[in-house]
């Protein structure tokens, strides 16, 4: 992949490590946010408003700052964020949501080519 291709959105039975961990980091949301903390209060802002209404951002930028800040968030609990049932349904909305504003691709640059 080169940092100029689309990159596809994964789809519903996509498994998280390997298709959904890695799209998360071709959006580097450090480096395109801010700091950390920064990252941190958007993800879990939308995160909360997800848990109380089954909204979604509106954003391509802000569903791309969760998915990587979920991506960093389970890789540090070494887990697979699809075995916890509320978390996969959150990841596949955001990932369904980010497929309706897209088309089902990203343009590039890819921030962390693989």
């Amino acid at each position: 992949m080169t940092e100029h291709d689309r990159i596809e959105v994964p789809q519903p039975d996509d498994p998280w490590w390997t298709v959904g961990d890695i799209f998360a980091l071709t959006y580097d949301a450090y480096a395109r946010v801010g700091s950390g903390d920064e990252v941190a209060s958007i993800a879990n802002r939308a995160r909360d408003v997800f848990d109380a209404t089954g909204e979604v951002p509106t954003s391509i930028e802000t569903i791309r700052t969760c998915l990587f800040f979920e991506q960093r968030r389970w890789r540090h609990f070494d887990a697979d964020p699809y075995q916890d049932p509320a978390t996969k349904v959150y990841l596949h909305a955001l990932f369904d949501r980010l497929r309706d504003l897209t088309g089902g691709t990203i343009e590039g640059p890819i921030d962390h080519p693989f």
